[in-house]
Formats: C-alpha cells, structure tokens, sequence
C-alpha cells in the first residue's frame, strides 16, 4: 500500500492518492484542490483511479472534483446526507476565502460498514457523523490505516460549530466508531500530521 499526501488549497487540506504498487489501482480521497503534481504522479505510475473518496462535502475537501474528473474517469463517491451542507457551504464559508466550487451529485452513496476493494486492498466505510452530517471515514483493516477526515485529528477532533454539525454526533462518532480500532492503526486526517488510535486515545476527552 503506497499513500502519498499532497496538502492544498487555502486551508491546507490533506489529500491523499492510496494505491496498490502491484496492480496499479488506486483512490483519491478528498481533492481539496486540481493539482498538476498529482495528476503527474497517477500518469508517471500508470495508476488506474478507481474511486474518488469524499470524506465530507465542505469545500476544501472537494473543490478540485470538477477538474479532476475531466482528467480521471472515476466515479465520486459521498455520503449523501451531505449533500445538505453544500448550499450552505457554497454561501458561507465558501464566500470568506474567495473560493468557489460546482455542486455534484455523487456516483456511489456511501453508506455505514460499506465493504469496497481496489485492488487487492479491501477497506471500510463508518460513518462518522458530527462534523457535518454525512462524515465518514475510511479503514483499511489489513493495513490498519484510517483516513479520518475532519473528524479525528492529531490531538484534536473536527469542528462542530458550521452549520449542521454536532457536539454530541462527533463524540460518539470517535468514542464508538473510530477510539475501538487498533491502537496500532496509523490515523491520515484532513488536515494536518498524521497519528495514531493509542496516540488520540491519550487526549481524548469527552
């Protein structure tokens, strides 16, 4: 399993390009931005994009989707109680930093403890609602790596004060869902280093 990190857009988003060396499949999760140097990375090893992940749909995490998807043939993948959050998005948050992006509708729902396979890398998706409604997160259990989002950071946890997001709905997102998976597993967030379940279960305070 090969993960590479590029951190765009204004709000120095994590995203990621997952890949299997040997078939040469692959996702993207969360294109904050379109970004050349990526896209020169999938051409240089030849890799086949099956999927493009949205942890979540505010717009630093899928800004860079129109772009992307004239250049990689694979379908958008979201939980669709997010698709709620994007006309609010789009006329808040959206307007601060002078960006802007165009609504889409996902290609696959993405749903709790939904099984996919690239490759022969089989991952998971939980739900993790709180920071927005549709949240979710990304295990590969083998590997044990999650890609968490905005929902588990290092020694933080997503914001609950946008609109639609919940306190109490993130909590028990982490406590339950993400806090119970091995302490060993490696923990890729949306923004900034990575970390660790036995590292977060240390700060972890509800």
């Amino acid at each position: 399993m090969k993960i590479e990190r590029f951190v765009l857009g204004p709000v120095q988003t994590n995203t990621y390009l997952v890949y299997n060396e040997n078939s040469k499949e692959g996702v993207i999760i969360d294109p904050a931005v379109y970004d050349t140097e990526m896209i020169r990375t999938i051409n240089e090893v030849g890799l086949n994009i099956k999927y493009i992940l949205i942890t979540h749909g505010h717009f630093d995490h899928v800004t860079g989707l129109s772009e992307l998807k004239k250049q990689v043939s694979a379908p958008i993948c979201m939980n669709p109680a997010d698709l709620a959050i994007m006309p609010i998005d789009e006329k808040g948050m959206v307007n601060q930093v002078g960006f802007s992006f165009e609504a889409f509708q996902p290609d696959i729902n993405l749903s709790d403890n939904q099984q996919l396979k690239v490759g022969s890398l089989n991952f998971s998706v939980i739900h993790t609602p709180g920071h927005t409604p549709g949240c979710v997160c990304f295990y590969f259990a083998e590997e044990k790596v999650l890609f968490s989002g905005d929902t588990l950071f290092q020694s933080a946890i997503g914001r609950t004060d946008f609109p639609l997001g919940s306190y109490e709905q993130i909590i028990s997102s982490i406590t339950n869902k993400l806090l119970t998976l091995p302490e060993s597993a490696n923990v890729y967030p949306g923004h900034g280093e990575k970390t660790t379940i036995r590292q977060e279960k240390l700060h972890f305070i509800a």
